[in-house]
């Protein structure tokens, strides 16, 4: 069998930078969650309102498809790079901030900067990996992604729980600084020209030509749901642990770095079965495990049971939405990086909506009602998969099976 990994020499460093920026956008995106009860306090602001720190990070996801037209025209490097550097100054502009709004746009910058490097960083593997290893390739780097929330996110709560919110953030926004000329020295434009983007000297479709396709706007409508079903669930759940469980800063930390672990075994999980079982048979067992689970996440009432049911929680929620972005970055290959920048856009416009519905649901029945409610997000998006999202791999053989 092929190995999914190249040998020796620039190509490996390559995939080592990728690690670190999967460490860095896995620390980036947990950690903001975890402090929020801090941050509320240390800036004066309520649980509900809070959130708009998260609202501003992802509204920010919006603009994912001109990072994904850059990304398909210029090159995967030329976006990423630009996007390093925002994610550092939002993070190290955060550590600066005296006020809440000036909180709020430092973290739209860095939500900004986020956005540029999760479109690009799976574009650029979908373009080294060819696709009968792409799953096992993407799966095993993406735990670098967890390890970032396993022992980020708690060093950056003990942090915060030491010297302040703003020390954490410092402390992020000086490990992006270090990773930018280390993607500048050894990340190619364009890797695996093989199977990757088209040729510079050809014209790119336009950048609606995606959504032509059936499974694209399927898929992106899974998207939305299910993160409008996440981001109601990340949004409130240091706030329910805080005030519910009366956990401590560090405490809530240490839970997501607990929840963490759980999305490195989903990682693990989906290199071991997307190839293998198919990638969109493990995404829907993945989207359905992950919706069924809030049922316990809403019943939890003892610290024990919140603790077991978060990190089931998580390990199927990450398996189901992995195993998704796995297709996705099949079902138009010539425009991976458009594709997958309208995946991103799809989760913008859920994260930056789920607040709003979320605190709705706060107010009127605290965590349960949040998690109860969420998991009919979790249902619809599990329904439009399996009926209208297919296996790029089916799609293809399709037409010799019709002529038999």
């Amino acid at each position: 069998m092929q190995s999914a990994w190249p040998r020796g020499g620039r190509p490996l460093a390559a995939i080592a930078v990728v690690g670190g920026l999967y460490f860095s956008t896995g620390m980036g995106m947990d950690m903001i969650l975890a402090l929020l009860p801090a941050v509320a306090a240390a800036f004066a602001v309520s649980s509900a309102a809070v959130v708009w720190v998260t609202t501003a990070r992802a509204s920010s996801r919006l603009l994912s498809p001109v990072f994904g037209r850059f990304s398909d025209r210029l090159g995967r490097k030329t976006v990423l790079l630009p996007s390093l550097a925002l994610f550092a100054l939002g993070n190290l502009g955060s550590a600066l901030s005296q006020d809440f709004r000036w909180l709020v746009a430092t973290q739209g910058l860095a939500g900004l900067g986020l956005t540029g490097l999760q479109v690009s960083l799976p574009a650029y593997l979908g373009d080294l990996f060819p696709y009968h290893v792409r799953g096992r390739a993407i799966g095993a780097l993406a735990v670098c992604a967890s390890l970032g929330t396993m022992l980020g996110v708690p060093a950056g709560a003990f942090l915060a729980q030491a010297l302040g919110v703003r020390a954490a953030f410092l402390v992020l926004g000086l490990l992006v600084t270090v990773l930018i000329p280390l993607a500048w020295a050894f990340l190619e434009s364009a890797p695996g020209r093989a199977h990757g983007p088209a040729a510079p000297a050809e014209r790119p479709a336009p950048w609606h030509t995606p959504l032509r396709r059936g499974p694209v706007r399927a898929a992106l409508f899974v998207t939305l749901c299910w993160l409008m079903m996440s981001a109601g669930i990340y949004n409130f759940l240091a706030a329910w642990l805080k005030g519910s469980l009366r956990f401590t800063t560090g405490q809530i930390g240490l839970t997501f770095s607990m929840m963490g672990a759980a999305s490195l075994l989903s990682n693990l999980l989906i290199a071991t079965f997307s190839d293998r079982l198919g990638k969109r048979r493990t995404m829907l067992i993945g989207l359905g495990t992950g919706a069924a689970s809030l049922v316990l996440l809403s019943l939890a009432a003892a610290p024990w049971q919140a603790l077991a049911a978060v990190v089931l929680y998580v390990l199927t929620n990450e398996f189901g939405f992995g195993a998704h972005g796995v297709l996705v970055t099949e079902l138009a290959p010539a425009q991976r990086g458009m594709v997958v920048s309208l995946n991103m856009a799809a989760w913008g416009l859920g994260v930056t909506a789920a607040p709003l519905l979320a605190s709705l649901l706060w107010r009127a029945g605290g965590f349960p009602a949040v998690a109860l409610t969420m998991s009919g997000m979790g249902a619809i998006a599990l329904a439009v998969a399996y009926f209208f999202v297919i296996s790029p791999s089916a799609a293809a053989l399709q037409p010799a099976a019709t002529t038999r």
